[in-house]
């Protein structure tokens, strides 16, 4: 489970009242229509957590390795409608890993965006791996994946790789019980209805590129 600083606070706050609260109250495909509801701070924010997660070298389909210069991370950025489009199908993502849908419509879900980003021949390689981590982003807080703490006032001796596996055999058991409980809130009639629009996304998805 990862740690965001105090810093982070208020911001993940916000996060959660413009996000998860409109999400509570929509249902359907009215959340996914009206792109308004996703706020300019949401963006931002989900913006500079991805930020933190984006590498400096990765390898290419064909193999060959990219090196990213601080410049390229920078300019990685994608424009406001690009990232509410990204976190609008990490939001789809997210609910269906809540709800217990196989694993399988998580992927078509995503698949869909990497294909739609190969199609923007515009976007630079570190804008395609940028958008593949504003989707993780998004999912790890629509998941609750991630918990908000404040920082150590005393400074802090290294860890240890015993105490570093230990961390992570204990985030790994709060993120099971949170999947726990995110599938116990998960009717049986709004895991139908995710289901069926990933459904309607990757066959709207398909039709597109078809034409």
């Amino acid at each position: 489970m990862k740690n965001i600083t105090l810093a982070k606070q208020i911001a993940a706050i916000v996060f959660m009242i413009t996000v998860f609260g409109l999400i509570a109250l929509q249902t359907g495909d009215s959340y996914a229509q009206k792109k308004e509801e996703i706020s300019k701070k949401t963006v931002d924010f989900l913006t500079r957590f991805a930020l933190k997660s984006m590498p400096r070298k990765v390898t290419d389909a064909a193999g060959k390795e990219i090196t990213f210069t601080n410049e390229d991370i920078k300019k990685s950025i994608l424009p406001d409608e690009s990232a509410r489009e990204v976190i609008r199908v990490a939001y789809r993502s997210g609910q269906a890993q809540n709800c217990g849908l196989p694993t399988e419509y998580q992927v078509a879900n995503y698949q869909v965006l990497v294909k739609l980003a190969k199609d923007r021949t515009k976007w630079t390689p570190a804008q395609r791996v940028f958008m593949s981590k504003l989707h993780w982003a998004t999912v790890t807080f629509i998941t609750g994946a991630v918990e908000i703490k404040e920082p150590s006032k005393t400074e802090v001796a290294p860890k240890t790789k015993d105490e570093k596996i230990k961390d992570r055999l204990e985030a790994n058991k709060k993120i099971n019980k949170q999947a726990k409980k995110n599938l116990a809130k998960c009717s049986p009639e709004r895991k139908e209805q995710v289901k069926k629009q990933i459904e309607d996304y990757v066959k709207t998805a398909q039709a597109q590129r078809k034409k």
